[in-house]
């Protein structure tokens, strides 16, 4: 008989059974990794990431009208959660579903998130950029930082003083190769 792992979810503490892994999250679709050599952490960030830019790409798509939307934008439409809203910075505001951020840039996952916009320009075609940066809290581990901008590709640094940019390491090779 296998045995069953009872573990607390690291995303929102909720209890964890599975006999597989990755532990999946039954309250929050989380997945724990638990001692695999990328963190729970990482894992997390480059999650967010890849939520912020569908986000980008579906506020550029509607309402933006060709240009990306700023972390309280994307929040008053419902397009990210309250928490990643926080981690970005957005001020105490409430969304149009009527929920609440309340402003105190709270980490997520022990990630802070950075969300830069570069508007269209007659000659320039608008742009974004959104870092994944440790937080004080387990920037002493070693942790990754992260990269992205519209093209979805992830950029990384290994080392947690440095910033990623768009000439960093692409961390997902499996995309990279699907575009050529």
């Amino acid at each position: 008989m296998s045995k069953t792992f009872a573990l607390r979810c690291e995303s929102c503490a909720a209890p964890l059974k599975s006999e597989k892994h990755p532990l999946i999250c039954i309250f929050c679709g989380a997945e724990n990794w638990g001692k695999d050599s990328f963190s729970f952490s990482e894992q997390r960030a480059i999650a967010n990431l890849r939520l912020l830019h569908g986000a980008e790409i579906t506020f550029n798509a509607t309402i933006g009208c060709g240009n990306y939307g700023s972390t309280e934008e994307l929040f008053t439409c419902g397009l990210i959660t309250p928490s990643l809203a926080i981690a970005a910075g957005a001020p105490k505001m409430q969304n149009e579903a009527g929920l609440f951020c309340n402003g105190n840039n709270k980490s997520l996952a022990g990630y802070n998130f950075q969300l830069t916009i570069f508007p269209g320009l007659i000659s320039k075609q608008a742009h974004f950029t959104a870092l994944a940066l440790a937080s004080s809290e387990i920037h002493k581990r070693q942790v990754w930082n992260f990269y992205l901008d519209e093209t979805g590709l992830i950029r990384f640094s290994k080392n947690p003083d440095a910033l990623p940019s768009e000439t960093s390491e692409i961390f997902d090779v499996n995309f990279e190769q699907s575009l050529c």
